[in-house]
């Protein structure tokens, strides 16, 4: 069953498209700043959360928690196979850039007899930004 769209979820779908790997907390500040409605009540941060939630159940984003900073959650607009990288000091989390390599899912499945769908890998390092503090 389609969910029906809101102007809530469509504006969290592309809070996230536009961040880098934004945080709920990221979108929800993002977005208070940025869509300000006089007229009506503010986004909530629960409203944020749930329309995450919803956005990412449906298949219309992702969610990282595997290589992020503990307990972090950060979510992502790109869908397609791909990998990211860690800076150890900030947190921030960014695409990597380097080819999907699909031969992983066979090497890794074959040595413990597996059907390997797909495989998610975070890189961890320190950014530029913190390097040059």
């Amino acid at each position: 069953m389609e969910r029906r769209s809101t102007k809530q979820r469509g504006a969290v779908l592309k809070a996230v498209i536009r961040l880098n790997h934004p945080t709920a907390q990221e979108v929800y500040e993002y977005l208070r700043e940025k869509e300000p409605r006089a007229d009506e009540k503010r986004i909530s941060l629960a409203t944020v959360y749930r329309n995450l939630q919803i956005l990412t159940e449906d298949g219309k984003i992702s969610s990282l928690s595997a290589g992020t900073a503990e307990g972090v959650i950060r979510y992502d607009g790109r869908l397609d196979p791909h990998y990211h990288i860690r800076c150890e000091i900030c947190g921030s989390v960014m695409d990597a850039h380097i080819g999907y390599m699909e031969t992983l899912n066979k090497s890794a499945g074959d040595a413990r007899g597996f059907a390997v769908k797909n495989h998610v890998i975070t890189f961890s390092g320190v950014c530029r930004s913190c390097q040059a503090k």
